[in-house]
């Protein structure tokens, strides 16, 4: 979904491109995520050995494929809603934001629904101890607005909102 919308807007040749770009998109969302929670030297050497891991590279170079992508919005969306700001309007927009590459990442790779889901329980009890039910209802709308073509797509190919392709 996420690639075809992409390729209306920048053509057959481009959406080859994709995939790479992704990857270094994930690998730069890395490096931030890393140094948020370690130090600018353990987050650059992390970011180094990513970049040197021959399964990344060989990942990065299959067209289409769409681990890079899921790990990529995975890490962007991690990454915006651990963002601390002394300004509570940003703080707002960064976790929105963040919730929905989240839901995006989930529309990539559904399969992986349930760790990411318990992996977020677990960063929302732990960091957003002070409000976790407004935080846990925002996740919970910006979160389904991104997967909601999800929904749509599944019933116009299965005739029903919640049935998969893989059985």
């Amino acid at each position: 979904i996420i690639y075809g919308f992409i390729g209306k807007f920048i053509g057959a040749q481009g959406v080859f491109f994709l995939t790479p770009f992704f990857a270094v998109f994930g690998a730069l969302f890395f490096y931030a995520l890393i140094k948020k929670v370690f130090n600018k030297t353990i987050a650059f050497w992390s970011a180094f050995l990513l970049f040197t891991l021959s399964a990344y590279w060989y990942y990065s170079a299959q067209v289409f494929l769409p681990n890079v992508l899921f790990v990529s919005l995975l890490l962007a969306g991690l990454y915006f809603m651990i963002y601390k700001r002394a300004d509570e309007r940003f703080w707002l927009l960064a976790f929105s934001f963040g919730s929905f590459l989240i839901g995006l990442a989930l529309t990539v790779r559904t399969v992986e629904a349930t760790w990411v889901l318990l992996l977020l329980s677990i960063l929302l009890i732990s960091y957003g101890r002070e409000r976790w039910l407004a935080r846990a209802l925002l996740f919970i709308i910006f979160f389904s607005v991104a997967f909601l073509p999800v929904l749509y797509f599944n019933n116009q190919l299965y005739g029903d909102y919640l049935t998969i392709g893989y059985l």
